[in-house]
């Protein structure tokens, strides 16, 4: 690497921009650039030129650091599947043992019940398992569980087991829930990279544009909306704010961004704390 040096020559002029003097030498490719041109890498001065070709590199250093790990998405769907099959299961083996005699019923236990109520929960395993461990054929095996929990209580109600329209309607809602999930998981760009399948260029640079919005930042949008139910949290999203708006720097390299969502996050805890100012003061107005 090209080590920069001052310039002092009055007559050296920055190689993009001819009627600006240079103040300085890229040190990649050594060029002299004016403060225009300048661009500042974690560790070095570089041209605009230089800075893209970076750019390229640092977006496919992103590329490489999410191709093939699983992320909170994949862990997320992991976890909410396995809970899942147990929040469904639960009332229909309860069902099953109330009507059977050692549950206190009078019914034999029904062997089809019983076959369907273990399939189900061997085929929710399985998949959730290998969902986890990143094998491609399960991203599309995943919409059996919206499947399961849709079809698995009309058959057991066909197999005179005594379960109510309740229930029934309580698994067509958590059918399309799971359903909406799972396309999300399915469409979700950060999700195919755990899985190592290919997106667009457009679809990488958007993922890496947003992991430069500071955390701060992204956090006092969060906790702003939830301090409009629980008003101490609204301080938080305030110092979350200001953090944000310090770490700003679009003309860092690479750049922090997240001007916009600090701003978001500062003007919803104002708004709620002005909110919670008045509430407060009527109440306490009122109790006088």
């Amino acid at each position: 690497m090209i080590e920069s040096q001052q310039l002092n020559d009055s007559k050296s002029v920055c190689v993009i921009h001819a009627d600006r003097e240079a103040i300085t030498n890229c040190q990649r490719c050594g060029d002299f650039i004016c403060k225009k041109c300048l661009k500042r890498l974690p560790k070095s001065q570089v041209c605009q030129r230089c800075a893209k070709k970076y750019l390229i590199d640092a977006v496919d250093t992103f590329k490489a650091r999410l191709w093939g790990r699983r992320d909170s998405h994949v862990c997320f769907l992991s976890g909410f599947g396995a809970l899942l099959s147990l929040i469904f299961l639960a009332p229909l083996a309860r069902e099953i043992y109330q009507r059977s005699a050692w549950g206190g019923g009078t019914a034999s236990l029904d062997t089809s019940s019983i076959m369907l109520l273990a399939i189900i929960f061997g085929v929710n395993t399985l998949i959730t398992v290998t969902y986890f461990m990143l094998k491609k054929w399960a991203r599309w095996a995943l919409f059996l569980i919206p499947l399961l929990c849709l079809v698995a209580p009309i058959a057991l109600f066909l197999l005179n087991t005594n379960l109510g329209m309740d229930y029934l309607s309580f698994s067509s809602i958590v059918s399309v829930l799971t359903f909406i999930a799972v396309l999300s998981a399915l469409l979700n760009p950060r999700t195919k990279l755990a899985f190592k399948i290919e997106i667009s260029k457009k679809q990488l640079q958007t993922l890496y544009d947003r992991s430069k919005i500071n955390r701060e930042a992204r956090n006092s949008v969060a906790v702003a909306l939830l301090g409009l139910l629980v008003p101490p949290l609204l301080f938080a999203s305030l110092f979350f704010a200001y953090i944000g708006l310090k770490k700003y720097d679009p003309d860092g390299w690479p750049p922090v961004e997240g001007i916009k969502q600090a701003q978001v996050g500062l003007a919803i805890s104002l708004l709620g704390l002005l909110f919670w100012a008045i509430a407060i003061s009527y109440m306490f107005i009122q109790s006088l």
